[in-house]
């Protein structure tokens, strides 16, 4: 997965941003610590709540987008809520089915071929004479 680089320039993975004078490695490991920090100084539940409140997962992120005037009545507003969120993630599994169809696009450049050293199997039994 490639990661954009705060520069406007094309980047590798060796290149200094000139921000933060971290390579990108060097910047993924930071962000991948300070996911962990914060995974062991708090609760996920606590930390999410907002996003899982305020998300399309719930409801009631739907209520305005389906009725923005509070014309309907409540249990039609309900219905078509959910039957919006539906649809949202519906579209999403379908995206997501038709990106996973999608032939990998092909390599610049080959990779080189991998050859590891073969393993000698010991046989169990006597021996045979040739």
């Amino acid at each position: 997965m490639a990661l954009k680089s705060a520069s406007k320039t094309p980047t590798d993975a060796r290149s200094i941003d000139e921000r933060t004078g971290l390579t990108q490695e060097q910047r993924v490991l930071r962000a991948r610590a300070g996911a962990y920090a914060q995974a062991a100084a708090y609760d996920p539940l606590q930390t999410t709540t907002n996003a899982r409140k305020n998300g399309p997962g719930n409801n009631e992120y739907w209520l305005p987008i389906v009725d923005p005037n509070g014309e309907l009545p409540e249990r039609e507003r309900v219905r078509r809520a959910v039957a919006a969120k539906k649809l949202h993630f519906t579209r999403l599994a379908l995206k997501s089915s038709q990106a996973r169809r999608k032939p990998a696009a092909p390599q610049t450049e080959p990779s080189p071929p991998v050859s590891l050293p073969r393993k000698s199997v010991a046989r169990a039994g006597p021996r045979r004479a040739a």
